[in-house]
């Protein structure tokens, strides 16, 4: 339940515009990934769960790298890019 709170949280913030939001995204993310990993590593068996999960890890990452282009920090005013 907490989690799903720093999510919400995180989406007003982003919606708005603000970087806290953006830096919490990216922890949230970032945490999302690499409990992914090895969920990922033990699901061979089952190809159908490991592309879900595939599908998952490399949207997490490209949002992460997304977050970090020069344009979309300062879209959320971060100076000193």
């Amino acid at each position: 339940m907490a989690k799903a709170a720093l999510f919400v949280m995180a989406g007003i913030g982003l919606f708005k515009l603000q970087n806290w939001a953006r830096l919490l995204s990216i922890g949230l993310i970032g945490f999302v990934v690499l409990m992914l990993a090895p969920a990922l590593l033990t699901s061979v068996v089952h190809p159908a769960r490991s592309l879900g999960l595939l599908m998952a890890l490399a949207l997490g990452i490209w949002v992460i790298v997304y977050f970090f282009k020069p344009h979309v920090k300062q879209a959320f005013g971060v100076t000193g890019l």
